[in-house]
């Protein structure tokens, strides 16, 4: 166990599972240069799996069971984004990956702010949330909300967060297999594909130094 994450921590989500080889891919390409990074709601570290090597993954999840695979590839941790902070010391990563986990908690203001807590000074983190449409925020019980583009905006802003980009995310057909998740904003783009196949928005924070 890594001394910045503490083995007592509470327990949080299982969102995470199987995100597929591109878009980790797709994120790491975002992220460039980041070595310590935080994976929140790990699920079974696919980040970690398909990440480069050189990079150090901190992966926290609800869920024991899938722990068990993903610390063959991160070094993980229990957690529950509603106790309290995250099990980091300040500014101890520079990027954070929180793939699916605000839609969860009942505070997201109070996890942006953990997230932007442990980055370092100039640290990135991609955020992704589900877009307010029914049939992507209530087919999974387990949500708590849906997001439009104003209000994840204002969410993260108001924690002192920089947007660098903003964009949508879905399942273009093809678009994982082919490793083509570069193109998949600019498909979603047009209005009648975003309608069948836009599911996301994703944002590309920045820290301040």
């Amino acid at each position: 166990m890594h001394e910045e994450l503490r083995p007592d921590a509470a327990l949080q989500t299982t969102a995470g599972l199987g995100t597929p080889r591109a878009l980790v891919n797709y994120y790491f390409r975002r992220l460039r240069t980041a070595t310590r990074i935080l994976d929140l709601g790990c699920g079974r570290g696919d980040v970690g799996r398909y990440g480069p090597g050189a990079a150090r993954i901190f992966g926290l999840d609800i869920d024991q069971k899938v722990l068990r695979v993903a610390g063959t590839y991160e070094v993980v941790a229990a957690w529950n984004g509603e106790s309290g902070s995250l099990p980091l010391r300040d500014g101890s990563v520079d990027a954070v990956i929180a793939k699916d986990i605000l839609e969860h908690v009942q505070r997201p203001g109070h996890l942006v702010a953990e997230m932007y807590r442990v980055l370092s000074g100039g640290g990135q983190a991609i955020v992704s949330v589900p877009m307010p449409k029914a049939r992507v925020v209530w087919d999974d019980y387990t949500h708590v909300r849906g997001f439009t583009e104003r209000a994840i905006r204002a969410l993260v802003t108001s924690e002192g967060f920089t947007v660098v980009d903003l964009w949508r995310m879905g399942p273009v057909p093809g678009s994982a297999r082919f490793d083509l998740m570069n193109l998949v904003p600019w498909v979603l783009a047009i209005q009648p594909v975003d309608w069948v196949w836009g599911s996301s928005w994703e944002l590309l924070l920045r820290k301040p130094e």
